[in-house]
């Protein structure tokens, strides 16, 4: 926590310099945050199939996780991404979520439904003292207008092994059951996932299966990157 607060309080004394082209700006130069491209459209984010419907997830990955749609974008093999989002959840610099929410919030909004209610992934109660805030709910708020409710329905029912260090096959085991509601959910409330980054699903699958139990019917993703 301390650390987090110590960048925190660097960011607003120092200058930042763009992580593509070292240039005094933000987080990323206008030029180099231009050079970014968002995913095709008619592609499942999870298995890079055609997706008839532009939902970023095509029918069989939807069936498999129950999510409607998955809003991604931006791929994590862009390296100025990958370390603006290392810089996020390793380093405590928070700040950089508020540039991720303005840069590519309007985005991601435009391709969600009209309305909706966000709904963030919490972490382990470890990883959550350890860094002393959860990035996935930071974005949720930064992202949301007064108009976006935001609930925390979900909590983690056990610890689990952070997934970036597993096969695809072990993160689906590391995460299974891991999350429950802690209420029940109106059928006609239309839920979006929160998270950070998504790769193979397996945290969401089992995100959208608690909340598919507790009575939601429609659910969607929202992440700052995939890949």
């Amino acid at each position: 926590m301390r650390r987090s607060l110590g960048h925190r309080v660097a960011s607003l004394v120092l200058p930042l310099k763009c992580l593509g082209c070292g240039q005094e700006s933000d987080w990323l130069c206008r030029e180099c945050a231009g050079s970014l491209r968002p995913p095709r459209e008619d592609s499942c984010l999870l298995c890079r199939r055609y997706s008839p419907e532009g939902r970023g997830i095509c029918p069989s990955c939807s069936r498999k996780t129950a999510l409607r749609g998955i809003v991604s974008p931006l791929a994590i093999k862009e390296p100025h991404l990958r370390e603006l989002i290392h810089h996020i959840k390793y380093a405590g610099r928070i700040d950089a979520i508020r540039f991720c929410a303005v840069w590519l919030g309007r985005w991601s909004l435009e391709r969600l439904p009209k309305s909706f209610t966000l709904v963030p992934v919490p972490l382990s109660r470890a990883r959550q003292i350890q860094r002393g805030f959860n990035q996935a709910e930071l974005y949720a708020k930064a992202i949301s207008g007064a108009q976006t409710p935001l609930k925390r329905y979900l909590v983690r029912t056990r610890e689990t092994a952070p997934q970036v260090s597993l096969s695809r096959q072990d993160r689906s085991a590391n995460v299974k059951n891991c999350f429950s509601s802690r209420e029940k959910i109106p059928s006609e409330e239309v839920i979006v996932l929160v998270d950070d980054v998504v790769t193979t699903g397996s945290t969401l699958r089992e995100a959208a299966r608690a909340l598919r139990a507790a009575g939601a019917k429609q659910i969607w993703a929202l992440t700052i990157a995939h890949g």
